[in-house]
């Protein structure tokens, strides 16, 4: 899966060089974690983890497709084979009002121990990710992300990605409250991509859990209803096996 502020980035913005990746799916099934465009990588927990929080445990803690509250999603194939090669990055993203949460999440996490798992839907061509990560701090991390998105301004604002200008708009939604803190706020790129979708993060005690839709049009993003009921059944499987 990357680590988790790529992750936040790859599937948050989804923009420009990360489009593939949201629109594809970038994290695999089970254990094998992949980046954006940058081949296979395998975290390992951080000493500031919990000891337990291993990535076979993390994965045993997200929403398998049976358990999907909700039908028409197809789990997407992991990706365990590495990448012919690599794709150069921007050096500093675009911060949290072009959704990317690198500097609310620190670089404590950057090795943390996560899983996660990607599916698509055919009939809109949306897509979905679930993951649990392990953070011993995830109620403050969740909390920055939440505050500095609620900073950022109703029009959007504009960053050059990738050689290429991008208007970014996010935005904070109520979905509801799990956890110790939730985050929850839409997204969408106008420019050289156009991709919107629902980014939420939950607190949980020493675990975060990530869920992400999205698609290349707004009109087929699912709807928060449906995202509620994602997000409510990957927290209480994963407060259930971590907790």
């Amino acid at each position: 899966m990357g680590d988790i502020k790529q992750r936040t980035w790859a599937i948050g913005a989804a923009i420009t060089i990360t489009v593939g990746c949201a629109l594809s799916g970038c994290a695999s099934s089970g254990n094998a974690d992949t980046d954006r465009g940058e081949g296979t990588k395998t975290a390992t927990a951080t000493p500031s983890a919990h000891a337990s929080m291993t990535e076979s445990v993390l994965s045993e803690a997200v929403l398998t497709t049976a358990e999907l509250p909700v039908g028409g999603w197809a789990e997407k194939p992991s990706s365990a084979s590495a990448s012919d090669g690599a794709t150069s990055t921007d050096a500093e993203g675009p911060g949290a009002c072009g959704a990317d949460f690198s500097d609310e999440l620190g670089e404590d996490l950057e090795n943390t121990a996560q899983s996660g798992r990607d599916w698509t839907r055919e009939s809109t061509g949306a897509y979905l990710n679930v993951g649990t990560f392990a953070d011993p701090a995830a109620a403050e991390h969740v909390q920055a992300i939440t505050n500095a998105v609620r900073g950022c301004p109703t029009e959007g604002s504009t960053f050059t990605i990738d050689g290429a200008e991008e208007t970014i708009v996010t935005t904070v939604k109520d979905l509801g409250s799990w956890g110790s803190a939730t985050y929850c706020g839409g997204f969408e790129a106008r420019g050289a991509t156009t991709v919107a979708g629902t980014t939420c993060m939950i607190a949980g005690d020493g675990f975060g859990v990530m869920v992400v839709v999205g698609a290349a049009f707004s009109f087929d993003v699912p709807k928060d209803a449906e995202v509620q009921q994602i997000v409510d059944a990957a927290y209480r499987k994963a407060a259930a096996q971590l907790g």
